[in-house]
């Protein structure tokens, strides 16, 4: 689920992964934006499916942060 996306501040130019690009994120996009995390949102996506989405995210980080703090008790 995490994936790294290249930014080209100067040109304020974002570049998607081919793989996404082929696979429907190919037009304008919706995000949702605050201090912390953007949200870029599939073209023609729900927002039913985008909260869907976003809960599963964030079910992903959960287990993210336990695997950390099991990392650093082990260190």
């Amino acid at each position: 689920m995490k994936r790294k996306l290249k930014i080209n501040a100067k040109a304020q130019i974002v570049y998607l992964p081919k793989d996404l690009v082929e696979n429907g994120w190919n037009a304008d996009a919706d995000a949702y934006v605050d201090d912390y995390t953007i949200t870029i949102v599939k073209p023609e996506t729900s927002l039913e499916r985008v909260k869907e989405s976003i809960s599963l995210v964030g079910k992903y980080i959960d287990i993210r942060i336990k695997e950390e703090h099991a990392e650093k008790v082990l260190q």
